[in-house]
């Protein structure tokens, strides 16, 4: 569906982030910087 992400960015803790995916709640990733994270759900979402 064009418009809704297929992966959110979580924080799960202090300078740690999880790349989860929005309909079942998979980790897919995690990093300390939000804009990695960021980063990284923009390259899982291709």
């Amino acid at each position: 569906m064009p418009g809704i992400s297929r992966y959110s960015v979580v924080a799960a803790g202090i300078s740690f982030f999880h790349i989860t995916e929005t309909n079942s709640g998979k980790v897919h990733g995690f990093r300390q910087r939000y804009q990695d994270a960021w980063e990284l759900a923009r390259y899982l979402e291709r």
